[in-house]
């Protein structure tokens, strides 16, 4: 089982900065970290993950998660979007190992493949 530990991201500017998303809280199995690096709350980004856990050894768990970046307005004090990624891993109880193997991996690197990152920073589609 994963500890509750500090999340280091890369972000995606020119010269990428790592930054810290420390743990904020934790129920329910909702796993809650907050960069902390600006002081207002509001335009703080933030990542949630969480286990959903079947009921038997052979029933399906999700693997949840979130970031979100918040675009903060200084000058009117108030939040005024939020870009954010979700995904959502399905897990069947009866899955092999060399499956789970794999989702993880092609998780990793459908998030880096060229195609997703120009629909998300163009945002243009596939065509």
């Amino acid at each position: 089982m994963p500890s509750f530990a500090n999340l280091v991201l890369a972000d995606g500017q020119a010269t990428p900065v790592n930054h810290t998303f420390v743990p904020t809280s934790l129920v329910e199995n909702l796993a809650v970290y907050t960069d902390r690096a600006k002081s207002i709350k509001g335009e703080q980004p933030y990542a949630t993950l969480k286990l959903v856990a079947g009921k038997s050894a052979t029933s399906v768990s999700r693997v949840v998660g979130t970031v979100a970046i918040p675009l903060y307005d200084a000058v009117n004090g108030k939040q005024v979007n939020v870009t954010r990624v979700n995904f959502e891993v399905i897990v069947p109880g009866t899955s092999t190992q060399a499956q789970r193997d794999d989702a993880a991996a092609y998780l990793k690197n459908l998030a880096t493949h060229s195609i997703v990152q120009t629909m998300v920073k163009g945002p243009e589609g596939v065509y």
